[in-house]
């Protein structure tokens, strides 16, 4: 059984549409580039939001940067980017 469970938005267009009819959305992008750098962990469900149709058609998604993205899934930046690796440690420094 998978122990997670993924996030679902509870916007007024997605509070009362049925899981059944709920779209999931990758919070840090599944390109071609990101898939390369993470790998399977893009799947991770940490990484997905349920919304509905209507949401994802019509208001902006919420997305996650890669700082972000690394936090929530519990790995290392496989960047060079110092930006991306200052945002990281401050997400890991302020949550300790």
């Amino acid at each position: 059984m998978n122990k997670f469970i993924l996030n679902r938005c509870d916007c007024e267009d997605c509070k009362n549409v049925p899981d059944s009819q709920m779209q999931a959305h990758h919070l840090f992008s599944n390109s071609k580039v990101n898939r390369k750098k993470y790998g399977k962990l893009i799947e991770h469900p940490a990484n997905k939001m349920l919304i509905s149709e209507a949401h994802h058609l019509w208001k902006a998604v919420p997305k996650y940067t890669e700082a972000g993205f690394c936090y929530q899934v519990g790995c290392e930046p496989k960047t060079k980017l110092e930006s991306v690796i200052k945002v990281y440690n401050r997400l890991i420094n302020q949550n300790k």
